[in-house]
């Protein structure tokens, strides 16, 4: 069975303790800003970004404007053919400004940090490379943290241990297929 690289990692995200109506506007807020977002990066025209969403869409646009020289994909399926048997979204790859490879991007609209991230960007490196679309390496990965206060985002980089942080993501995986 093919399943999603956050379904993979699903049960590894406690979200027990948050009361359901916050949760639920929560991940309203977030597809609400992947989607705006995304229309940014493939260079559609947006009118009017709701006053809820204004902040995180500002941050986005400071980084994109300012450090994304080219656009390779924008919320593309990726599938891994190479025996694990997953699929994944990433929401951009991007060459950064003075870069000669892909940066593998996930908007995050969370002020902290999840532990599972390292191991998604890791799993979405995996299926970018594999995928050989493109003329260019994967160079680093990353979850770009948007301000709701329309400061500037902030990459954060998980470059450096992407390998060990890949074989957390295919552990998750396997548990994910022993145990459900």
């Amino acid at each position: 069975m093919t399943i999603s690289v956050t379904q993979a990692l699903s049960t590894y995200q406690d979200f027990s303790n948050v009361n359901a109506e916050v949760l639920e506007a929560a991940c309203a807020r977030g597809t609400d800003t992947h989607r705006i977002c995304a229309g940014i990066a493939k260079g559609i025209f947006i009118p009017k970004v709701p006053l809820y969403l204004e902040g995180r869409v500002q941050s986005y646009r400071k980084w994109f404007d300012a450090v994304v020289e080219r656009v390779i994909f924008v919320e593309e399926e990726f599938r891994c053919t190479c025996g694990f048997d997953f699929i994944g979204h990433p929401d951009l790859g991007v060459v950064i400004k003075g870069d000669k490879g892909i940066s593998v991007v996930d908007l995050k609209t969370p002020a902290t940090q999840s532990p599972i991230w390292k191991s998604q960007l890791a799993a979405y490196w995996h299926l970018v490379e594999e995928s050989k679309q493109f003329d260019l390496p994967v160079i680093r990965c990353g979850c770009l943290m948007l301000d709701p206060n329309g400061k500037t985002a902030r990459l954060v980089e998980y470059t450096e241990n992407s390998a060990a942080d890949f074989n957390g993501f295919i552990a998750a995986l396997t548990a994910w297929r022993w145990f459900k």
